[in-house]
């Protein structure tokens, strides 16, 4: 099954009402790149992420001290102390700019995120419901609301709110793949289809449209219909990454071997043109083994660093969607160096090992020599052992 990754965007717009004279400025640009910049050290270092954020939230503090009337910039802090997860904070910051600014639908809508990340999910609905009242035009605070409604089990109508973001912004990929997702558990896959065939039909040249479409047809295992719109996303996005991989492994799950031996070629032709700078992997394959799922990250070159890596195999238990273990094929200096002492390999050579991770337990499970082996053989490995040891993979909680 295929699983998307969603969360909250917080974007500021810029509105006019009949009855009030006082115009919003658009987003500050220094909340947004601290957020952005937050975001993407979320997950992977932690404490720099809170460093980021830190830092933004004494700037803005600053800010609102020196101008306490400006209802933006205490938004702008209660976003921040929000990613921080500094709740109080968040709720003295957005009390204010709606004690300056009742009427302005954002800063509802921002209260609203700030209940729910604190699971205070009857006042996040109030809040939501002030929003859309205020501004019933808005794609986004419809989107978002349907999470909560969701999370609520109120999942008629958290359908019916996607619908309407859809109708109100019917580009916008995110609104579909969320869609995607309720439809599925809903048993309701068919209207998906209709509804992002018309908007494919519709907005041929979009190609955030296009993935969303060819993603869920592979998710109904329609290979070639999703091959076709993955060759259109491919050519909208002709120096993008993303879309050449996401060709290569639906062409490789359909197994059309030489299709996709002709578009790894490609891929790695514009990784040596210099087409993706400063992006050392990519993804080469997804497939399944009994319950498990398996991503494929490839290195276009092993990084010189200690331990310079080859493939990543990530096997993730289907149903949970948890990480069992990873699979790599790297090369370590230490090995390397004392199989050189050995006079097993020559001076230029190396040795590659074919490692399990289970947290922090690695398990040695093959040794190479001279060069990393080729893919299809790995991949063989991975797929017998997976097969063979699976009663002794640790249990995992439903």
């Amino acid at each position: 099954m295929v699983r998307w990754v969603t969360g909250v965007l917080f974007v500021l717009a810029c509105m006019a009402f009949a009855l009030r004279a006082v115009a919003l400025r658009a987003a500050d640009p220094d909340r947004l790149r601290i957020v952005d910049t937050a975001k993407s050290l979320q997950g992977r270092n932690q404490p720099e992420a809170n460093r980021v954020l830190n830092e933004g939230i004494a700037k803005f503090q600053k800010l609102t001290a020196t101008s306490p009337n400006d209802a933006e910039l205490w938004n702008d802090l209660a976003t921040l102390n929000l990613e921080r997860k500094l709740y109080p904070d968040a709720h003295a910051a957005i009390d204010k700019a709606l004690a300056l600014n009742p009427q302005t639908p954002e800063y509802h809508y921002t209260k609203a995120i700030v209940f729910r990340a604190e699971k205070k999910l009857v006042e996040s609905d109030q809040e939501y419901r002030q929003t859309i009242a205020l501004a019933p035009k808005v794609a986004r605070y419809y989107w978002n609301y349907s999470y909560l409604l969701w999370d609520r089990d109120q999942r008629v109508k958290s359908f019916a709110m996607t619908r309407r973001a859809i109708e109100l912004d019917p580009t916008e990929a995110k609104y579909y793949e969320w869609f995607a997702q309720q439809t599925n558990q809903l048993q309701r896959g068919a209207e998906f289809m209709m509804v992002i065939k018309k908007a494919v039909a519709e907005h041929p040249d979009s190609p955030e449209l296009r993935a969303t479409l060819a993603m869920n047809l592979l998710n109904f295992n329609r290979e070639l219909e999703a091959i076709e719109h993955f060759r259109v996303y491919a050519d909208l996005r002709p120096d993008a990454l993303q879309p050449q991989t996401a060709l290569l492994c639906a062409l490789t799950r359909a197994n059309k071997t030489e299709g996709a031996a002709i578009q790894l070629a490609k891929i790695r032709d514009m990784q040596k043109q210099g087409k993706f700078p400063g992006v050392a992997l990519f993804t080469r394959e997804y497939f399944h083994v009994g319950e498990f799922n398996v991503t494929v990250e490839e290195y276009f070159e092993p990084l010189p660093a200690m331990d310079p890596i080859r493939y990543q195999f990530h096997v993730y238990h289907t149903p949970s969607g948890r990480l069992l273990n990873v699979f790599k094929v790297s090369s370590s200096e230490f090995q390397t160096d004392r199989a050189r002492s050995e006079g097993r390999i020559k001076a230029g050579e190396r040795m590659w090992h074919l490692d399990q991770y289970q947290g922090d337990i690695r398990t040695l499970i093959e040794s190479y020599r001279v060069n990393p082996p080729p893919y299809e053989e790995v991949r063989a490995r991975i797929v017998k052992f997976l097969d063979t040891q699976r009663p002794e993979l640790p249990p995992v909680k439903p």
